[in-house]
Parts: C-alpha cells; structure tokens; sequence
C-alpha cells in the first residue's frame, strides 16, 4: 500500500497532536462515568494516529540535531576556534528544544 506523507509544520503536527490527546482524554471521561456505555472503534484510529504524530514530531527533531551536529562536526574539524562553534551549536539547540526534556539527545555518526 503505498504511503502518503502529508507536509505539515511541526508547529501543527504538536497542535494535531494536542487536539487529539484531548479528545481522547475528554472520551475517556465519559466511558469512566458510564462503563457500559458503547465505545466507537474509531478511538483506536484516534490514539494511533496521536502515536504517529507524536513519532513525526520526534523524528523531525531527531534529524534536525542530527544535521546540526554533523555541521558543527565538520566545522570544528576546519576551525581552531571549534570551542566557540560548539558554544553556538548549544545555543541553537537550546532556542530549538526550549524544553529539555524533550530535546533529542546528539547522535553519533
């Protein structure tokens, strides 16, 4: 089957994201309540597509540090001044990741 890659904005894939997890949880708010309450099938559909677009967020970002590290590598390797490189690399990941814990760790190449 082929596979569509649709193009969208990180900014969107975390807002997709978003919208579905409170959907889910609002869903499951109401099974709690009534437990004998019907459940769509198309809920699974949901959560998995929250998972895939999750996935597309981190492998974007995965990537994108993976290219940043592989341009300050090559940088540091041509400059003496490869300290101050770095610095400007850590920098760059920090205004990309603002939050930490979910910044990509750097992946060897």
């Amino acid at each position: 089957m082929a596979r569509l890659l649709p193009t969208i904005t990180r900014a969107e894939a975390e807002a997709y994201s978003g919208a579905l997890a409170d959907v889910l949880c609002w869903f499951q708010g109401f099974v709690a309540a009534d437990r004998d309450a019907p459940v769509p099938r198309s809920l699974d559909t949901l959560r998995e597509l929250n998972i895939t677009m999750k996935a597309v967020v981190r492998e974007s970002d995965e990537r994108a540090t993976r290219h940043l590290d592989r341009m300050v590598s090559e940088a540091c390797r041509e400059n003496p001044d490869h300290e101050r490189i770095q610095a400007a690399a850590d920098c760059a990941k920090a205004e990309l990741f603002p939050d930490e814990s979910r910044a990509p760790r750097a992946v060897p190449f």
